[in-house]
């Protein structure tokens, strides 16, 4: 019983990716992928589209009107970018 403990306390958990492991002494930290970019919201379609594709380029871009209906299965490579009646981000686009 004492063993079983012991192993258990042994093992190091290991940090999940959505996990923040930032430290100030620059410590290695794991990749976080980026979900959502709320940064967006107000700008136009096109730019939203170029920044979203600065670093993810295998992301498929969906421009859509806010008020459209869309399907709601979840798509990890696609993103959907709602824009109002003037082409401005009106939701910040996320993954799905």
């Amino acid at each position: 019983m004492e063993e079983e403990k012991k192993k258990k306390d042994d093992i190091k958990k290991e940090p999940s990716v959505a996990e923040d492991t930032s430290t100030q002494s620059g410590s290695k930290e794991l990749p976080v992928r980026k979900d959502t970019w709320p940064e967006l919201v107000g700008r136009t379609s096109e730019d939203a589209e170029k920044t979203i594709k600065a670093k993810n380029s295998g992301f498929k871009i969906q421009v859509v009107p806010a008020d459209s209906f869309v399907t709601m299965d979840f798509c990890t490579d696609r993103v959907r970018i709602f824009v109002d009646e003037f082409g401005k981000v009106a939701r910040p686009p996320r993954i799905g």
